[in-house]
């Protein structure tokens, strides 16, 4: 139940991308100094209210409020060095200790508000405008629970101005509901803006890292990759390469021209994609040098593969004009089968068994 009221609150209502969603969502790990400042307001309201009201409850609303903030900063400074999933799980968390935080504070100024003191309630009217005026900016990213967090600090004002022993503040309440709406549409003007910069984010980094022409992975990429394979601290599971380079494209290159080889290398690159495996990763290097990150893969695993690669990228390519055009494939690979060793090792290691592949008559596969 829980976790289908959590779904909804972080869901974007402007995009069913799953990836922009989860940056969106992430974001409220990133936001440490508003909670903070928070109890630099909250703090001298409940001593305020301890002082007027001679009550205990501003003491537990203290230390309810010193507690949830540190709970909050805690898991926030974690989320730093945390794994991708347990940041997702950090911020869910966030999310029901923030609305806990929010509903403590719209319950106190409920009681502010009630107590009959002009002075306290012009302090948790301001206190309570300037945590609303922070919500539409730090929650931007899930409008749906910036509007959540509103209403637990909306409603009770609204309530307590109609209890006021104060004459005259049930026209603050009504204007309550109005500066909720005005507020919330801050806040999706706010997400918006947010989802235009994932978006472009998005898309230059695609950019950087993806080859024009085949829309595969480039070398930038793979250099990240290998910088990542290297400095997993835990170590990576057994990975190996596929070195893959083109049996007689110059030739067509050069008789046909680029427009022909260009078409040439989509389709292989299409074809290649095609028959690699559903965690495989592709990327061209270059010219029609190709290679191919095999996670968990042991030397079958990279036979199975490269015999697949070559079977389909050696089929003829048929133009529309009628013209026939046929390459092969030379393939080399190596795995780390439980060794350690550096990427550029490993890959030195494919690349050198893919030239003995071309020596020994090409269109075969040589593991090494």
């Amino acid at each position: 139940m829980l976790g289908t009221i959590l779904a909804y609150l972080i869901a974007s209502p402007l995009t069913e991308d799953a990836f922009e969603r989860d940056q969106l969502f992430q974001t409220i790990l990133d936001r440490r100094a508003a909670i903070l400042i928070a109890p630099a307001s909250t703090v001298p309201m409940a001593l305020m209210a301890a002082n007027v009201t001679a009550d205990r409850w501003p003491w537990v609303w203290m230390t309810i409020d010193l507690l949830l903030t540190g709970i909050r900063w805690r898991i926030m400074v974690d989320a730093q060095t945390s794994t991708e999933d347990r940041r997702r799980r950090q911020a869910g968390t966030l999310v029901w200790l923030g609305a806990l935080w929010m509903l403590a504070l719209g319950i106190a100024t409920y009681l502010c508000l009630i107590a009959g003191s002009p002075a306290l309630m012009i302090v948790s009217a301001v206190i309570g405008t300037g945590v609303a005026c922070t919500i539409t900016s730090r929650n931007a990213a899930t409008p749906r629970h910036a509007l959540f967090l509103l209403l637990l600090l909306g409603v009770p004002f609204a309530l307590g101005m109609l209890r006021s022993p104060i004459e005259g503040m049930f026209v603050p309440a009504i204007l309550a509901v109005v500066w909720i709406a005005s507020l919330y549409l801050f806040v999706r003007q706010n997400h918006a803006s947010m989802l235009r910069l994932i978006k472009a984010e998005t898309a230059a980094r695609r950019a950087a890292e993806t080859d024009e022409l085949t829309g595969l992975f480039n070398r930038a990429h793979f250099a990240e990759r290998c910088r990542q394979l290297d400095e997993y601290s835990g170590g990576p599971a057994d990975y190996g390469f596929l070195c893959v380079d083109l049996d007689g494209f110059k030739a067509v290159n050069d008789e046909h021209g680029h427009l022909v080889g260009d078409s040439l290398l989509r389709e292989v690159a299409s074809r290649m994609r095609e028959v690699l495996r559903s965690d495989d990763v592709l990327f061209r290097l270059g010219g029609d040098e190709f290679v191919a990150l095999l996670p968990r893969a042991a030397p079958q695993d990279c036979t199975d593969v490269a015999d697949r690669l070559i079977s389909a990228i050696r089929l003829p390519l048929v133009f529309e004009n009628g013209l026939f055009v046929q390459v092969g494939a030379s393939v080399g690979s190596a795995c780390t089968c439980g060794k350690k060793i550096s990427s550029a090792a490993l890959l030195q290691s494919a690349d050198a068994a893919m030239y003995r592949a071309k020596e020994r008559g090409k269109g075969i596969h040589i593991h090494s």
